[in-house]
């Protein structure tokens, strides 16, 4: 065997026992919550209930409102709020390349819901003196959004129903079976958690750098790397544990996939342009191995399109609505697409999103997605502790 061979080998048992630690305080932490929920009443014994049919009143306009508000209009305050800036000689500047001022410019949408504001200390190749910079601008931006996201919700939980006259459990905000939801969701989450990162191991294989070129470090990643402070792990782990569940859930699985389930030709539309987008990405000069992604979301578009057609006819014993699962599938290809920045873990988030969007319309509400969300985000949070503990030591 090649050295090499052997060296990906053990990396690869390495990232598995850690998500198994990981797994295992996680699950630990689920069984004591869904113990003590029924410790008196009993898990029952049909934990998804019947399929129900609600139509949503929102249309196209809401949905936008909905995604400049918890996207881009959150994003851009958080970023305009003025903060300590570190003042810099001009020889700080020294290793700052244009490529991270450009990454810094890029909307949320380009790095995902949680991570867009963190952009530039993704991609920044800076001294030492300007990173620093970076890093503490980040840190506010993360401070910021904690602080703005209760705003935004109440501003749009006010907004929606005035304008067309949406009630909150049209949006799966309620608390109806939500034991039951928290079980489920538990459940989703075991299952759903080992498949998704075996697949990630699988697609950051080194033999598929010379299709779709090298891993693209998720921001969150980049920036505990340079800072290794307890409270900057504190921002980053109620970021991605609190805040992005909340955020995504209430956007994708609570308003866009009713949306999509209720108009399925927006669905078609949104495949077609998913295509679009990919041959784009395929056009893009400079990619290759080193910079981009080459042919990775064509072939991954590739091979998601007739899986589109065949997702309904699959789930046709458990799914009745038309349009329904073509709306959930697109919706996961919308999420994936959020996180496109961080190239090639789209393609398991995708996997994610398809069970995510599963149970949020089986269910009919977003206590069990967020619960998976949450489970995901903290079972990655775990492992990323477990890797650089041997450095706190």
């Amino acid at each position: 065997m090649s050295e090499s061979f052997i060296s990906t080998t053990q990396r690869y048992l390495q990232e598995l026992q850690l998500l198994a630690s990981s797994m295992a305080l996680v699950a630990a932490f689920a069984g004591i919550v869904v113990y003590l929920l029924w410790r008196k009443t009993g898990i029952p014994r049909q934990l998804m209930g019947k399929e129900q049919i609600v139509k949503v009143p929102w249309d196209w306009l809401e949905v936008f409102i909905a995604i400049l508000l918890l996207m881009f209009i959150l994003e851009s305050v958080a970023s305009s709020i003025p903060w300590s800036k570190h003042k810099l000689p001009n020889e700080a500047y020294g290793g700052f390349q244009v490529s991270a001022a450009a990454s810094a410019a890029n909307v949320a949408w380009d790095q995902g819901l949680s991570g867009g504001f963190l952009s530039a200390v993704g991609a920044i190749s800076a001294a030492p003196r300007e990173l620093e910079r970076q890093i503490e601008e980040s840190r506010s931006r993360m401070l910021y959004m904690i602080i703005l996201f209760p705003l935004a919700l109440l501003v749009l939980f006010n907004v929606f129903p005035k304008l067309c006259g949406a009630r909150f459990y049209q949006m799966g905000l309620h608390m109806n079976r939500w034991r039951e939801n928290i079980t489920l969701g538990s459940v989703v989450w075991l299952i759903v958690t080992p498949l998704c990162n075996v697949i990630l191991l699988i697609v950051l294989l080194s033999f598929w750098e010379t299709l779709w070129g090298r891993q693209e470090e998720h921001p969150f990643a980049s920036l505990l790397k340079h800072d290794m402070r307890l409270s900057t792990w504190l921002l980053v782990g109620f970021m991605a544990c609190v805040i992005a569940p909340l955020r995504e859930e209430i956007l994708v699985r609570g308003i866009i996939q009713p949306y999509l389930i209720r108009f399925p030709l927006i669905s078609d539309v949104i495949m077609i342009m998913s295509i679009i987008f990919a041959f784009s990405q395929l056009m893009t000069p400079g990619t290759g191995p080193d910079r981009g992604m080459g042919l990775g979301p064509l072939l991954f578009i590739a091979t998601m399109a007739p899986g589109y057609y065949l997702f309904e006819k699959w789930l046709e014993p458990w799914i009745k609505e038309p349009g329904a699962a073509r709306g959930i599938f697109a919706t996961s290809l919308l999420f994936a697409a959020m996180h496109f920045g961080a190239w090639p873990q789209p393609i398991p988030l995708f996997i994610l999103s398809l069970a995510l969007g599963l149970l949020a319309y089986r269910t009919r509400s977003l206590v069990g997605p967020i619960t998976v969300h949450f489970l995901f985000n903290l079972t990655t949070m775990i492992m990323m502790v477990l890797k650089v503990y041997p450095t706190f030591k």
